[in-house]
């Protein structure tokens, strides 16, 4: 799509805006096209919020010309440290569950045969779900609040996990 590079008009194919005639103005280069291009945005924002939403922080540590600036890399060092909680958090309530279902599970008997499967009581189930949920809810509240952080042009530490980041 092109576009006047002085009054912004769209023009279709082939065609000349005559703006500048109108207004008594001389061109240098009548007859001649020009494309409109968009203001450039700042990527740098885009690359810290991407930085708190799961592995994205993976586009602010290898885009060539941001990777290197400070206020991406303190935002991808938060992202990270937040990727690392999230999956250590998801490990831990994995084998607090085994344990529960197998220390305090009932060993299931289909037609008086025991199967060796272990099921857990409902009490359990409940108990593993708000774990589960809780640790969803975890995640959720650091995400919003980094990107909080950079919507409001902070540098600030993720509460808690934050001191730990080790990429800056």
């Amino acid at each position: 799509m092109m576009f006047c590079q002085y009054c912004g008009r769209k023009l279709q194919e082939n065609e000349v805006c005559d703006c500048r005639q109108r207004t008594g103005q001389q061109s240098s280069n009548a007859g001649q096209q020009y494309h409109y291009t968009a203001p450039q945005t700042d990527n740098r924002k885009i690359y810290c919020i991407l930085s708190y939403i799961s592995f994205l922080w993976l586009v602010g540590l290898f885009a060539p010309p941001e990777r290197n600036d400070p206020k991406v890399r303190f935002h991808v060092g938060q992202g990270i440290i937040k990727t690392i909680t999230t999956v250590s958090l998801f490990v831990i309530i994995t084998i607090i569950s085994s344990i529960l279902r197998s220390v305090i599970g009932v060993e299931q008997i289909i037609m008086g045969i025991r199967t060796g499967i272990y099921v857990a009581s409902p009490f359990i189930s409940a108990l593993i779900s708000i774990l589960s949920l809780l640790r969803f809810a975890v995640v959720v509240v650091f995400m919003i609040i980094g990107i909080l952080n950079v919507v409001n042009g902070q540098d600030k530490q993720l509460p808690i996990i934050g001191r730990f980041a080790f990429y800056k």
